[in-house]
């Protein structure tokens, strides 16, 4: 009787461990479906930068920028727009990315 009384006891607790898992969380990006991407600037001067024609930061010149969340989506607009050192026009550089929820991107402005 004793056998089964611990043998039923141990049943349960292991099926309240099997049932009550914990959710494993989803990340931050997961959850608001965004990428991040990060910008090297290899030129003296710095650059302001724009995500579908939207300012976002600037750039300073041989500098590397903080990872910037962009929404998930395809042919986002990224374009890097001189700010100064230049005689009579800014360089303008665009480039389009297909941003994947959670993933990790670079542009380097040459």
């Amino acid at each position: 009787m004793k056998k089964i009384k611990i043998s039923l006891i141990l049943i349960s607790i292991i099926t309240l461990f099997i049932c009550c898992e914990k959710e494993v969380e989803q990340p931050d990006c997961e959850l608001n479906s965004y990428g991040t991407i990060t910008i090297s600037n290899n030129y003296p001067n710095p650059y302001d930068i724009y995500i579908d024609s939207v300012f976002t930061t600037t750039i300073s010149g041989k500098s590397i920028s903080n990872k910037i969340e962009i929404e998930q989506g395809n042919n986002r607009k990224l374009q890097a727009r001189q700010v100064s050192g230049f005689i009579l026009f800014p360089t303008i550089i665009n480039k389009e990315y297909t941003i994947i929820k959670c993933n990790d991107y670079t542009w380097q402005i040459p």
